[in-house]
């Protein structure tokens, strides 16, 4: 029965943060146009605000997602995520509804202060598995993820003819259906017998009660350099090829349907593939090499068949997603997890205040410059960030893995 109850609430896991996804990747492609429908300013100048939303999002998430994290180990992962979801209920909602930029960022405060879905889900996943089973389940859930990446914006390619608010309110309702998932067939997955006292960490304590572990100080390091250099494609990209390829809502959705496409064939058929003949220690190795030439190869890319390459290449990186998540995850103990998850969250929530401005900032003086492809000089910075952490990242999965050989 125990069993039965478990694979239940994987289900509605892997289901909960499918929708969540969508949502997300849903309006992503057209925060753009929506900025220009408020602002009535240029694609670069927009940029610039799109980076200030962003960071304000990231500004609450850095301070409330390892609280959210502790929260989740004392009363276990189905009320934070209720609270999550109904937070980016109301987030999609007033994006909707808005008319100026108030109340677009009074969003992203709602969102950020309760978005913590993920490392939740994350944990839970921890909560049901074992060693053997850990890194197949978050190779599950990443696949979700990237199959939202691909339904999201392909529904919003459809949604976005109706009307540039559309899709913020299909979002809205894809949300409300994961709240009610979660409500009613999601099972708690830490037993009271495993919950720890909660201790209210700040954002940096966390990361340094964790350490204590030899095989993650290296990890750490990498995490930090790799979260800061993600923030730059993750935000410069709707822009980007606005500007770069002047693709309308559309055509910048179906390349988010690409990427996803991409990255959940990396997820459920390359890794299997590359495992044969690479080890669970080589495997991250080879998704960060491909991910530096995947973002250099975006910014030189001139043509249309040329950034489609690019993409496919970038896209497979994700190969590297559930190992390291696995590997993090088994250097410390079960009532740990959701204070885990919540440590690296809030590396990533770090770069997620300074990264989205950093990189909107770079982009804002560099799409100036006289030389060529000068637009897509601040993703070859990232590319040259993410093969620094080459260095980090082989010494801290030599030490990680040897740990369990």
């Amino acid at each position: 029965m125990q069993k039965k109850t478990l694979s239940l609430s994987f289900i509605c896991l892997l289901i909960t943060v499918f929708l969540d996804q969508i949502g997300l990747f849903l309006i992503y492609p057209i925060i753009p146009s929506l900025l220009e429908s408020v602002t009535h300013e240029s694609v670069v100048d927009n940029a610039l605000i799109g980076g200030w939303l962003l960071a304000t999002f990231g500004i609450m998430q850095f301070i409330f997602a390892p609280v959210m994290g502790a929260i989740s180990d004392k009363f276990g992962r189905k009320p934070v995520l209720i609270v999550c979801f109904a937070a980016f209920t109301l987030d999609y909602f007033l994006y909707a509804i808005s008319q100026n930029l108030y109340l677009l960022f009074l969003a992203r405060i709602i969102a950020g202060v309760a978005g913590s879905s993920v490392i939740v889900s994350l944990a839970s996943v921890a909560d049901m598995s074992d060693e053997k089973s850990k890194m197949q389940n978050y190779g599950f859930i990443f696949g979700v993820m990237s199959l939202g990446l691909v339904i999201g914006p392909a529904i919003s390619a459809v949604a976005v003819q109706s009307g540039i608010r559309v899709p913020f309110y299909v979002a809205a309702i894809f949300s409300l259906l994961g709240l009610l998932c979660i409500i009613f067939f999601f099972k708690e997955t830490l037993p009271k017998e495993k919950r720890r006292a909660f201790k209210l960490d700040n954002p940096f304590s966390s990361v340094a009660y964790f350490l204590k572990y030899k095989g993650l100080y290296h990890l750490f390091i990498v995490q930090i350099l790799f979260m800061f250099a993600t923030q730059f494609s993750i935000t410069l990209w709707p822009f980007f090829t606005k500007y770069r390829f002047t693709w309308n809502d559309s055509q910048i959705a179906t390349s988010f349907v690409i990427l996803g496409l991409g990255a959940l064939f990396a997820q459920t058929v390359l890794l299997k593939l590359v495992r044969y003949v690479l080890s669970d220690r080589q495997v991250p190795l080879l998704g960060f090499i491909l991910f530096a030439l995947g973002l250099t190869c975006i910014a030189l890319s001139n043509t249309t068949l040329a950034i489609y390459m690019s993409m496919m290449i970038y896209s497979f990186s994700s190969i590297s997603n559930s190992s390291i998540v696995s590997i993090f995850s088994s250097q410390v103990a079960d009532s740990e997890q959701g204070q885990l998850m919540g440590a690296l969250s809030s590396i990533t929530n770090f770069w997620a205040v300074l990264g989205p401005v950093c990189a909107t900032s770079m982009y804002y003086f560099t799409v100036s410059l006289p030389l060529p492809n000068s637009d897509g000089y601040p993703f070859i910075f990232s590319a040259i960030l993410v093969l620094i952490c080459l260095i980090p990242l082989s010494t801290g999965l030599k030490i990680a893995t040897s740990k369990h050989n």
